[in-house]
């Protein structure tokens, strides 16, 4: 079991980072792009929160045997989100407080979410998927909503 299990956290760890940098993109595209040229520091600095969120989706993949679906997604929805938060303390710590030109918190708790949802759902059977279909929506709304909100603060 162990192929597997390697196989999939790395597939999460990849997920985390690819969604985060399209919500990063979704951030700077209806901005006029302002913030484009921080893309690329933002993939940088993505790459250290991908090998974060593959740890966790290994042990969160290695301890769901016997966990009800509701405690899966209930602890991805939890810890991917905080994993995005810490991976952004510690990079603003790094960086002086200043990561990149948007909202890489919101980017990486969005991210963090997808990938350990995939964790998630690929450990269950495929009745789960619908539910797991139905976090992707609400999550990518509220990433909507978020980066919306964020715009007209600043």
């Amino acid at each position: 079991m162990q192929g597997p299990t390697i196989t999939r956290s790395a597939v999460s760890g990849t997920i985390a980072w690819a969604a985060s940098w399209l919500a990063a993109v979704l951030y700077v595209a209806p901005n006029g792009w302002v913030g484009a040229r921080d893309l690329a520091p933002m993939t940088l600095w993505s790459a250290p929160f991908a090998v974060v969120l593959s740890l966790a989706a290994a042990l969160s993949v290695a301890s769901a045997r016997g966990r009800s679906v509701l405690w899966l997604y209930g602890s991805a929805l939890l810890l991917g989100p905080a994993l995005g938060f810490g991976c952004f303390a510690l990079a603003a710590m790094v960086r002086g407080g200043w990561v990149v030109a948007f909202p890489v918190f919101s980017c990486w708790a969005y991210g963090g979410f997808l990938g350990l949802l995939y964790a998630a759902t690929t450990t269950r059977s495929a009745k789960s998927i619908g539910a797991a279909v139905g976090l992707l929506l609400l999550a990518s709304l509220a990433l909507v909503w978020t980066h919306s909100a964020l715009r007209r603060l600043g």
